[in-house]
């Protein structure tokens, strides 16, 4: 009935049905899955379990449950587990918005997730790097050093953010060169 109503609204799914535990958890393991859809109760294998097995095996894999009769409680309760949305089977016209829905969010989530561990890799470069690192806002007061940086100039962090780099003014430095830095 899901792969019918789907392919009526233009998707061709690749699908694998399972019922039980151990059928889910190999479907899982071997194959990358972009969407489970489960039906709410099933003899001995139900959305409950195929939530908790999902999120058990580090999935991050939306589930849509479809229910013939799901209560606003145990509905609210599944979404509370991590359910990314319901759909009743006698009104299945919802199932493709929300599949196609849930797709995107799902790419959505995933971009973040790598854009967000290139940030964690680039801060940790910065921190660790043995150059002095000074980054100013277009006033040019500072809005980060590096722990080169203090190590280098004596000044602890507090000490120079929100300040102007102008106060580490050597004098080593022609008026020219500095021109052209601000200028930079």
């Amino acid at each position: 009935m899901l792969v019918w109503a789907l392919r009526r609204g233009g998707l061709e799914p690749d699908y694998e049905r399972v019922d039980c535990h151990d059928d889910m958890s190999a479907a899982l393991k071997n194959k990358t899955w972009d969407m489970v859809l489960c039906d709410y109760k099933l003899p001995g294998f139900g959305c409950h379990r195929a939530l908790a097995l999902t999120r058990k095996l580090g999935h991050d894999v939306p589930l849509i449950v479809v229910s013939g009769v799901i209560g606003e409680e145990s509905a609210a309760q599944l979404m509370r587990q991590g359910a990314r949305d319901f759909i009743l089977k006698d009104n299945l016209v919802r199932l493709v918005p929300a599949v196609e829905r849930e797709l995107s969010e799902f790419q959505e989530r995933q971009e973040r997730a790598q854009a967000e561990a290139l940030v964690r890799k680039l801060s940790r470069v910065v921190e660790d790097s043995p150059l002095l690192v000074m980054i100013t806002d277009v006033a040019g007061d500072i809005e980060y050093v590096n722990p080169y940086f203090t190590e280098i100039t004596g000044y602890e962090h507090e000490e120079v953010i929100g300040k102007n780099p102008r106060f580490l003014k050597s004098g080593d430095t022609s008026p020219e060169e500095y021109k052209h830095l601000w200028e930079t």
